[in-house]
């Protein structure tokens, strides 16, 4: 949904999913479709067509699957991308508003573990919330999943995600990504801020709600993230107004991320 043309109970319930972020997090490996979402049994490796769950009638195929969507026969076999999620983008919520136009999507989206990793708020105002990005984070382990998307797949996820503005896609180098079946992924993918991260008496700030173990950053919820930026960068907004001032106007939006690098909280 553009927020630009919402409704106002549409634009009031978006201003409250933004209070969310990184919205619902999955607990398991599964394939997402907007016909709903199907745990794996078997979660593991880049070949879909191996991918083992079930459905209401009993075991299927990634293959079926795909053809009782409306796919072409191509679409279960085309190559995919892993793309580590470490925040909303492995969120169901998440990825049905950024594929909502593309009615036919099984996306896998496969649990992992990287170490010495965590996520952090990034340095800017996105559509009505502060964003998280990947960072840094020596003893901490983040749990997060890879979503393997097809070319034209990660093509809409670069779009969502400002590509070459906000993030890049790039490799993470020297690290290791830890499947539940055993299976690593060497230097994966994902998407590096690249405004910088904000941060309190000197640390990163961690996204509550984000899966990491051995965490040694400051954890705050993302309401309380906004709070702190709508004061110092919009005081004469109240937080609702802020947030949906976020979302609409562009211009302003950059003026509030603007204001926010020359805070105590300016990225890092």
């Amino acid at each position: 949904m553009d927020p630009e043309q919402a409704t106002g109970s549409e634009l009031a319930a978006l201003i409250e999913r933004a209070k969310r972020y990184p919205f619902s997090q999955p607990k398991d490996s599964y394939i997402f479709t907007h016909r709903g979402s199907y745990p794996l049994t078997a979660p593991g490796g880049n070949t879909p067509t191996d991918l083992q769950f079930t459905i209401d009638s009993g075991p299927a195929s990634f293959t079926g699957l795909c053809a009782s969507l409306g796919n072409d026969p191509a679409y279960a076999e085309a190559e995919r991308t892993p793309v580590f999620g470490y925040g909303s983008n492995s969120s169901p919520e998440a990825l049905a508003l950024k594929f909502a136009e593309e009615k036919g999507v099984a996306i896998p989206v496969i649990h992992c573990e990287i170490p010495d990793y965590d996520v952090v708020y990034a340095g800017y105002v996105s559509r009505g919330y502060i964003p998280g990005m990947i960072h840094p984070s020596p003893g901490a382990t983040l749990a997060g999943y890879f979503t393997c998307l097809t070319a034209a797949e990660l093509k809409i996820m670069d779009q969502s995600e400002r590509l070459g503005v906000s993030y890049s896609l790039a490799p993470l180098t020297g690290a290791t990504g830890r499947l539940e079946n055993g299976e690593t992924v060497e230097d994966p993918l994902a998407f590096i801020g690249l405004q910088g991260h904000l941060k309190k008496d000197g640390s990163p700030i961690a996204v509550e709600g984000t899966a990491a173990t051995g965490r040694t950053f400051p954890a705050w919820p993302e309401i309380r993230m906004l709070e702190t930026v709508r004061s110092l960068v919009a005081p004469d907004l109240k937080l609702d107004r802020f947030s949906s001032t976020a979302m609409t106007d562009v211009d302003r939006r950059a003026v509030f991320t603007a204001r926010l690098q020359e805070t105590e909280l300016g990225p890092g």
